[in-house]
């Protein structure tokens, strides 16, 4: 009976030991890219991201080139607006729809700076975006 415990144990520690030694898991998330990366070629000329219903953008990150006009139009039947976030490396003040969008309204910006731009819904700060602008 103490050998069966024995080997039960032995048993127990060999599998724990067994599963500690396993390669770690891969990252296969494919909605972080990883840094310096661009997944997608960028749009140029003019681009447009949309409101979704639930508030979310779409895109949530837009890819473009440097001079490439990005509309945002509000595709949803409430109001929203476009409004810089808060982050003084990519705070473009002038990224702002200055008025509210109605529904079927857009706003249209020209992106001439390389970088990564934030924005958020300045009707719900909660869904924001970025514009990342390459050369």
């Amino acid at each position: 009976m103490r050998m069966t415990k024995l080997l039960f144990a032995t048993g127990i520690i060999a599998l724990l030991g067994a599963g500690c030694a396993a390669s770690p898991a891969v990252n296969t998330n494919t909605n972080t890219p990883a840094v310096g990366t661009v997944r997608e070629k960028p749009a140029s000329g003019s681009f447009t991201v949309t409101f979704a219903p639930d508030g979310e953008f779409n895109p949530v990150t837009a890819y473009v080139t440097a001079g490439t006009k990005v509309a945002f139009k509000n595709t949803t039947n409430k109001t929203h607006s476009i409004v810089p976030s808060y982050d003084p490396k990519t705070k473009l003040a002038d990224l702002a729809s200055k008025t509210d969008l109605a529904p079927g309204e857009s706003f249209v910006y020209t992106f001439s700076k390389v970088g990564r731009w934030l924005y958020q819904d300045g009707k719900n700060p909660a869904f924001g975006g970025a514009v990342e602008v390459s050369p």
